[in-house]
């Protein structure tokens, strides 16, 4: 097969499957696995996709998510960095909320030997922290999302109301300086919300990536946040946006003292 067929069979197979393995690809196509990586490579630099360990992941799709099996192996060094960073906010005895996203995931394992109280729609999180004895667990049910393994619709959002937390960790598909915090998935992005009304104080955790993008749905404005949580500086332009609004910005080289 030539290179310019194999280019356009992965982009085919990547806009119905969302991800591939680079083992899958080579065995149907019958190509090494180096071969494949070139061409992940190659499309990677023309914005189909995003390389990840083993396979690669559609780019900027909003109509269906990837997997939280293939997310949270997604830039996990920055994600563990961001998350160290949330765990200096929490304290003992205090009661936080963690929404379903990869992130909050590392944050939960950074939390494990405080006394606290989790409130969380993330089956992934809540099975996690089954085995810790120290932290109570208020889970939230509803509409179980498979692909990202949450709880979503009236139920969660109904139980939710009910519940209210010292801080929250919310997280985003993207940050736009127009339109707000954004999300691609409305169910989700409808939990987040409510969350940040129920907090004390609230937090965004977002990486590098999701800055200067945009996705389909709003989640807040950024005034409702009390600070953004990243890996690495912003550029001078979000600098100067998050300093008119008074929003502190933490990241490893300026943590949270």
């Amino acid at each position: 097969m030539l290179p310019v067929n194999r280019l356009e069979h992965i982009t085919t197979l990547l806009t119905v499957k969302k991800y591939v393995t680079v083992e899958e690809l080579s065995q149907k196509l019958g190509v090494s696995g180096e071969t494949i990586r070139r061409d992940m490579k190659t499309l990677e630099k023309k914005g189909v996709l995003k390389r990840t360990y083993g396979g690669a992941y559609l780019k900027g799709s909003t109509e269906s998510d990837v997997s939280i099996q293939v997310r949270k192996n997604i830039l996990l060094p920055q994600k563990e960095q961001i998350a160290v960073l949330c765990s200096q906010f929490i304290k003992p005895d205090d009661t936080i909320f963690l929404d379903s996203s990869t992130t909050s995931l590392e944050i939960a394992k950074c939390i494990v030997q405080l006394p606290i109280t989790v409130i969380t729609h993330s089956l992934v999180i809540i099975n996690y922290l089954s085995d810790y004895s120290n932290i109570r667990v208020i889970a939230l049910g509803g509409i179980l999302d498979t692909v990202n393994m949450c709880f979503t619709g009236k139920t969660t959002l109904s139980e939710l109301d009910n519940v209210y937390a010292r801080k929250g960790f919310v997280s985003c598909r993207t940050l736009s300086e127009r339109f707000g915090v954004m999300d691609s998935n409305e169910q989700i992005g409808q939990v987040r919300t409510a969350a940040i009304d129920h907090c004390f104080a609230s937090y965004l955790v977002a990486d590098h990536t999701k800055f200067s993008n945009t996705s389909l749905y709003k989640i807040a404005d950024f005034e409702r946040f009390d600070a953004i949580v990243t890996d690495k500086p912003i550029n001078p332009y979000w600098t100067e946006f998050f300093a008119n609004k008074n929003i502190p910005v933490y990241f490893p080289e300026n943590a949270r003292p």
